[in-house]
C-alpha cells in the first residue's frame, strides 16, 4: 500500500466561475439524467441544467425544515424520482419534472445523513447520526428492516450498481457495504484513523474511494479500496484540511474536494505509479461537495461540479492526459 504523493506539473490558481443556488453550503450533489441537483445547509434543493445538456430554468424545491444532507436518484425510461434526506430527521422523494414532493417519512430519531434507492424506487435505506439504519417499503412507507451498530455514526451512503447492496461510510472508521434486502453487513473494510466524511463507488462498481477529515495536513486523505479483496489499495495525500467530498469520473479516475479550496483528480489505477492528475485551487472557498458528468459524445472529458461553503456551485472542466482542471461558465 503506497501513499501516492506526485504532484501535476503545474498547479492553476483561477478565478471562480460559479453559479449560487444557496444561502448556505451545499452539501451534497448528484447527476440526474441532464439535470444537476443540490442540497443545501439552508433547507432547500436545487437544480439546473448539467453541463452539456439542454437548458432549463433552474427549479428549487423547499419541504424540508433543516438541513438537506443527502441525496439519491432512480430512473426508468420514462421515469425519474428524488431522494432527498435531512437534519430534520426525515427523508422525502420528489417528481422533478412536475417540482413536485410525492412522500416524506419520518425516519429517524436523529439526523439521517445517508439515503439510497433500488432500481426501481420500490425499496430505499436510510442512515442516521444515532446508528441506525432502515429499509423501507415506498408503496407503504412502511420499515421493512432495521439494525442498530454502535457508534456508527452515518457519514454517507452510495447504491452499488447493478447490485442490491450500498455503500456506507462513518464517524466510527468504518466503511461497510450493507446487504439491502437483509440490511446485514455484506463486507467490512480495515478501521481507518480518520473519520470518513463522504464515499465513492466507481461505475463498475470493483472501486470504492472515501474522504477523510483532518487538519493542517493530518489526516486530509482520499482513500482507494478494492471492493473485490476488501483491502486499502492506497491512501492520496495532498489537500491540507478536511476531503469533505470525493466521486469518481471513470473507472481509472476520482476527484476529492476539501475545505482549503482545492479539487484534486486522481489516478484510480492500481498498477503502477499513482499520481494527482491535476488540482485547481479556489480563492477563499472551501468545498463542501462534488460530483462529475462525462462531456456528451466525449467520454474521455468530464464536467467537475462543485458546491462551497458559501452556497455557489463551481464548474470545472477536465479530460484524460490534461495536467490542469479549467473553470468552465456556469
Amino acid at each position: 500500500q503506497q501513499q501516492h504523493q506526485h504532484q501535476p506539473q503545474h498547479q492553476q490558481q483561477q478565478p471562480q466561475q460559479c453559479r449560487r443556488l444557496h444561502n448556505e453550503a451545499v452539501l451534497d450533489l448528484a447527476i440526474c439524467r441532464g439535470l444537476a441537483v443540490s442540497a443545501s445547509q439552508d433547507q432547500t434543493i436545487g437544480a439546473f441544467a448539467a453541463p452539456g445538456h439542454q437548458p432549463c430554468p433552474p427549479l428549487k424545491l423547499s419541504g424540508h425544515t433543516r438541513a438537506v444532507t443527502g441525496l439519491a436518484w432512480a430512473g426508468g425510461d420514462n421515469w425519474m424520482r428524488l431522494g432527498s434526506c435531512s437534519r430534520d430527521r426525515s427523508f422525502r422523494l420528489w417528481d422533478l419534472e412536475r417540482r413536485k414532493q410525492l412522500l416524506k417519512v419520518d425516519a429517524h430519531d436523529t439526523a439521517v445523513m445517508g439515503l439510497v434507492l433500488n432500481s426501481d424506487c420500490t425499496q430505499a435505506a436510510s442512515g442516521a447520526r444515532d446508528g441506525t439504519l432502515k429499509s423501507w417499503d415506498l408503496a407503504t412507507q412502511a420499515c421493512l428492516r432495521e439494525v442498530d451498530v454502535n457508534r456508527n455514526v452515518v457519514t454517507s451512503m452510495r447504491w452499488i450498481p447493478g447490485t442490491d447492496t450500498f455503500l456506507q461510510a462513518s464517524e466510527d472508521k468504518c466503511l461497510r457495504v450493507w446487504d439491502a434486502r437483509t440490511m446485514s453487513v455484506a463486507l467490512t473494510f480495515a478501521v481507518q484513523s480518520y473519520i470518513h466524511t463522504g464515499c465513492a463507488v466507481s461505475p463498475g462498481g470493483q472501486l470504492f474511494a472515501t474522504s477523510s477529515n483532518g487538519f493542517g495536513g493530518q489526516g486530509c486523505l482520499a482513500t482507494l479500496w478494492d471492493a473485490r479483496t476488501t483491502s486499502k489499495a492506497a491512501d492520496f495525500q495532498g489537500h491540507t484540511e478536511s476531503v469533505t467530498s470525493c466521486c469518481f469520473l471513470d473507472d481509472t479516475s476520482f476527484a476529492t474536494c476539501s475545505m482549503d479550496g482545492s479539487v484534486r483528480v486522481w489516478d484510480a489505477q492500481q498498477t503502477g505509479q499513482g499520481r494527482c492528475h491535476a488540482i485547481y485551487n479556489a480563492f477563499g472557498t472551501g468545498f463542501t461537495s462534488l460530483t462529475a458528468i462525462p462531456t456528451p459524445r466525449n467520454n474521455q472529458s468530464f464536467a467537475i461540479l462543485c458546491g462551497s461553503s458559501s452556497g455557489t456551485v463551481d464548474t470545472l472542466g477536465w479530460s484524460h492526459g490534461e495536467q490542469e482542471l479549467k473553470a468552465l461558465s456556469p
